[in-house]
């Protein structure tokens, strides 16, 4: 019920709109936009235009190496880097773990 909470949650909002849509938030403004690596990112999730069982298999190792890479590589820059290093408060805990294993498991989606 806190009010910065509630500014956080719409501008989260505004931002994946830009980010995943490429939308303007005002009504019937769409901007064509290039997100580089995203295509490959998608292109390995989707299992359905394999043509072989053996490259279902090696699409679905790929998804979990770069997932298990993500996750260990995530964490490894979370604790020696961001909160060793940088001795940042806001990582604390497990405050913002998630969010830079998120990242780290995309780049590594790309990466696979």
């Amino acid at each position: 019920r806190h009010p910065c909470a509630r500014i956080g949650v719409t501008l989260l909002v505004l931002v994946q709109d830009f980010w995943i849509y490429a939308e303007d938030p005002v009504n019937d403004s769409h901007v064509t936009a290039n997100f580089p690596g995203m295509g490959h990112m998608m292109g390995l999730l989707t299992l359905d235009t394999v043509p072989t069982c053996g490259l279902v298999l090696l699409k679905v190792s790929l998804i979990l190496a770069g997932i298990a890479s993500g996750i260990c590589l995530g964490r490894v820059i979370l604790i020696k880097l961001v909160r060793a290093r940088f001795k940042l408060i806001a990582f604390e805990g497990f405050e913002g773990a998630l969010f830079v294993v998120g990242i780290m498991c995309c780049v590594m989606l790309m990466v696979a």
